[in-house]
């Protein structure tokens, strides 16, 4: 169960960790949802798939693909500064990857594995999905064209404060008398 709980907890700060990288890139918002659940489901995807102990638990669990799509959709909405975010990302990413690590080192363990295994795919688990994030966005060039004008910051300002109600500007008719065609 813990173990669990601690993949749950690497896969959104990973999918929150790819929205920073599709907001710099400048992506829409199925930009986020792709590179986030890349980056929040592909080192424990990796993992599963080199035990070969069954289907993946991101596809058997469903917790983890609506975790991953959280975590893209909170750095979505979500708007820090650059000089906020760079902060905050080195705090996520060390938390992200030490529950990783730890996380899929026990998988590996449960498995009946030792323990050089376990460390080696506790590190793929815990550096995987941002390898593959990685190598999907830049390594090949790839980019989502931009979205609507449709921002982040936008979102949550018009949700937390809407437009006041105010005076419709009302559209003049043209005079008939002028003739400046």
């Amino acid at each position: 169960m813990i173990t669990t709980v601690l993949d749950l907890i690497g896969v959104f700060i990973n999918a929150l960790l790819g929205g920073s990288v599709a907001r710099r890139r400048e992506l829409d918002l199925f930009g986020y949802v792709v590179i986030g659940t890349v980056s929040g489901l592909g080192g424990g995807l990796i993992r599963d798939v080199l035990l070969q102990h069954g289907p993946p638990l991101a596809l058997t669990n469903p917790l983890y693909i609506p975790i991953a799509l959280a975590g893209a959709v909170v750095a979505f909405l979500l708007a820090f500064t650059e000089e906020d975010w760079s902060r905050f990302f080195y705090v996520l990413d060390a938390i992200a990857l030490c529950v990783w690590a730890a996380a899929g080192a026990q998988r590996t363990l449960a498995t009946g594995l030792a323990w050089l295994p376990a460390v080696l795919l506790g590190t793929v688990t815990a550096v995987g999905g941002g390898a593959t994030r990685d190598l999907i966005s830049y390594w090949r060039g790839w980019n989502l064209p931009g979205g609507l004008e449709w921002q982040p910051r936008d979102v949550i300002g018009k949700i937390a404060h809407p437009p006041l109600p105010g005076r419709r500007r009302q559209r003049q008719k043209p005079d008939p008398g002028d003739r400046s065609d």
